[in-house]
């Protein structure tokens, strides 16, 4: 597998796992809001649960005040938390605040209005269940029926009362005793208890649906939460392949990338005696350098050799030529003054040619195969540098292709990069809102608290006005026949009295179902902002990782680059190296040359010695 496609694997592997971070911290905020929102909506769903519960009270109270006091004014208060809660009139804005307390209290209207919109509607619009919506359905007409009592003691306050056709239309004098039975005796309390009953059915039923809610966002956020911690694992696995390639690809060279390029310059120069580093690697292109330095010394080394014995030889086979031509001077002189004499000196004088033309002959078939060794080698030698002048413009292209890999690298981590910056801010927008959610609910049981508080007061008011009652009944009763009517309304005021401790246990035990409640919800809301806290911390985490992958990855490109360069240099020089070696193959091409004409011309001459040699023979034997 090539460097390139290496390279390439490894950048699509990359761009993959930035992509699939990517996508795994968008889901991670999509979590963390669906956290987030299913908090809001049991919040919310807790409070249209909760106002008619609260209504219910208000009514209850508002009625009861009426039939005591017939001030006209808490009996219009009532008839308006019904048509609030019906949707006929406006509701006041943040209606689940303190509200009605504080217009009993003489306070108009202590916030604006807003829309009328039924409670019912607002339910529905919150998703609440089918289910939900039945326990409710069945708590308002129980509601309804207690209504219709207390609109009865109410009228009966006022002298009205039913005709046949169920309309208040028949006037007689106001039956206080009546009204006050109404709303306080035992089926008043009944009446209460069957509208509380489904309401209680329905909490549960809400606890449990927004419970179940919360949980699958939370089981949702924490999956997302391990793939974005793998997707970071995958990313830092990637870019440690990448180092590790990097790492190879130095290895191969050998050597850092600039000496190569300066002892590349100087082989190519000619240089052959520059001082070497020792190799580290045999293997690589360094340690090829290194060899192919030793085989162009060595070889040029015998060529040199070669060269000088060519030389010698050719200066013995001149030396003969001249000798055998002094010879042939010589025999024609001897055939002037001697035919004899000249014949035996000269036949003397053709031996030792004769002797030496052989050695000669030798001699130059000896060095003509040195040089045709030599110009194999030099051959050699020449395709071992085009070999490596291929593989070096390959790494060249290679490292240059790696660089441009790199760049589209660094480019896809800056990007990384930035998403993982929008990712922490998301997070921490989705964290302020559960931290405001918190501290909402949190106010939420510290005004349940407060209203705790003020049911305490009203208990310790009803124990003084039963102990009160209890007096005045023994007071009455010592007062014999006259304090006969006071004793009855002593006794109707200690039953008024215990009836207000009975609802005040009842509202007081209804309230802390409420602060158990909202404290359950803190605990929930302190779990999901610890979770969104620390998705929080692992994306700024992963945003300082991929800062440092964007460092290391323009690192790694600078130096692939510096490679590359190195590279298409050294090919360069490797080119100028082989063209060197050619006319080095040349020369010895032409010496080769040079010595089979010598040769040649070595036989002519041994060649015309033997004839030399036979005509003395013959003119001795004509003697």
């Amino acid at each position: 597998m090539t460097v390139r496609l290496k390279f390439l694997i490894l950048l699509v592997g990359l761009v993959v796992s930035m992509l699939a971070l990517a996508v795994s911290f968008n889901r991670l905020i999509d979590a963390g809001h669906n956290v987030s929102e299913a908090y809001e909506n049991k919040y919310f769903s807790y409070l249209l649960a909760d106002e008619l519960r609260q209504s219910s009270d208000d009514l209850t109270r508002l009625a009861r005040t009426y039939v005591v006091t017939g001030n006209p004014e808490y009996e219009r208060q009532y008839f308006d938390i019904l048509d609030i809660r019906n949707g006929k009139k406006p509701r006041p804005e943040e209606y689940h605040r303190i509200y009605w307390d504080f217009v009993a209290a003489g306070i108009d209207k202590p916030r604006p209005d807003t829309q009328a919109v039924a409670l019912i509607d607002l339910m529905k619009k919150a998703g609440f269940s089918a289910a939900e919506l039945g326990k409710l359905e069945e708590a308002k007409k129980n509601s309804d029926g207690l209504v219709e009592n207390e609109t009865i003691a109410m009228n009966a306050v006022k002298g009205l009362f039913k005709d046949n056709n169920g309309q208040f239309t028949v006037k007689g004098k106001p039956d206080l005793e009546l009204a006050r039975k109404l709303t306080h005796d035992n089926m008043y309390h009944k009446y209460k208890a069957n509208i509380m009953k489904p309401v209680d059915e329905f909490f549960v039923l809400l606890e449990k649906r927004t419970g179940d809610l919360i949980a699958k966002a939370n089981k949702t956020a924490q999956l997302w939460e391990n793939v974005v911690i793998g997707m970071i694992a995958l990313v830092i696995v990637v870019i440690s392949l990448i180092a590790w390639l990097f790492y190879n690809v130095l290895k191969q060279l050998g050597e850092d990338p600039g000496y190569l390029y300066e002892v590349s310059h100087q082989i190519a120069s000619g240089d052959l005696d520059l001082a070497l580093k020792k190799e580290q690697n045999r293997n690589s292109v360094y340690g090829v350098f290194v060899s192919m330095v030793a085989n162009l010394k060595e070889t040029i080394a015998k060529a040199e050799n070669k060269s000088q014995e060519a030389s010698l030889e050719a200066e013995r086979a001149l030396k003969s030529s001249i000798e055998a031509q002094e010879a042939r001077e010589k025999s024609e002189r001897a055939r002037a003054e001697g035919m004899q004499h000249a014949a035996n000196q000269l036949q003397e004088v053709v031996e030792v040619l004769s002797s030496a033309s052989n050695d000669l002959e030798k001699q130059i078939e000896k060095s003509n195969r040195g040089i045709q060794l030599q110009s194999n080698r030099v051959s050699e030698t020449s395709t071992a540098m085009e070999e490596m002048n291929t593989t070096v413009f390959e790494v060249a292209k290679n490292a240059s292709q790696a660089a441009e890999t790199v760049d589209k690298a660094k480019d896809k981590a800056e990007q990384g990069s930035n998403i993982v910056g929008d990712v922490v801010h998301g997070i921490e927008v989705v964290q302020k809102n559960a931290l405001d959610l918190k501290e909402d609910v949190t106010e939420l049981g510290h005004k349940a608290e407060g209203i705790s508080q003020v049911m305490d007061v009203i208990s310790d008011i009803a124990d003084q006005t039963n102990l009160l009652a209890l007096n005045a009944a023994i007071e009455a009763a010592r007062a014999g026949e006259a304090g006969r009517g006071f004793a009855v309304v002593a006794d109707e005021v200690r039953k008024l009295a215990e009836k207000t401790m009975t609802a005040t246990s009842e509202v007081g035990e209804a309230i802390q179902g409420i602060q158990q409640g909202t404290q359950k919800n803190i605990e929930n809301v302190d779990v999901a902002v610890k979770t969104i806290a620390d998705a929080t911390s692992l994306a700024s985490q992963s945003g300082e990782a991929l800062e440092e992958i964007v460092k290391l990855v323009d690192l790694a490109s600078d130096q692939v680059r510096l490679i590359a360069t190195s590279s298409e240099e050294q090919s360069a020089s490797s080119e100028e190296i082989n063209r060197t070696l050619d006319d080095v193959s040349n020369i010895s091409s032409q010496a080769a040359e040079g010595m089979e004409s010598f040769a040649n011309s070595v036989e002519t001459m041994t060649a015309q010695t033997v004839a030399l040699k036979n005509l003395i023979t013959e003119m001795q034997n004509r003697k």
